[in-house]
């Protein structure tokens, strides 16, 4: 049996000459266009992770790629972890 894998190759776009260049987290920074020029082997999901980035930037982004990509809005949320070490409050 033949199992195809998916491999995912994330990158931030960042219009901010300032972040360009740089990694966050491991992950590189790149401008729109760069980003589009890379050598894609299939279509690219974008995944927003900014509240700043309107779905009509995603999607304006998403509409420079010759096939329909995928948008999606990514939201971290931290929530507590059960404790009950003696002793120990959570604020």
């Amino acid at each position: 049996m033949n199992h195809s894998k998916i491999m995912y190759f994330p990158n931030f776009v960042d219009d901010d000459t300032k972040r360009v260049g740089r990694k966050l987290c491991g992950v590189p920074i790149q401008h729109g266009p760069e980003w589009l020029r890379q050598p894609w082997h299939h279509t690219p999901e974008i995944w927003i992770s900014s509240q700043f980035i309107s779905d009509k930037q995603a999607h304006q982004l998403a509409d420079q790629w010759p096939e329909k990509a995928a948008v999606r809005r990514l939201k971290l949320q931290m929530e507590f972890v059960s404790d009950d070490r003696p002793g120990f409050t959570q604020a």
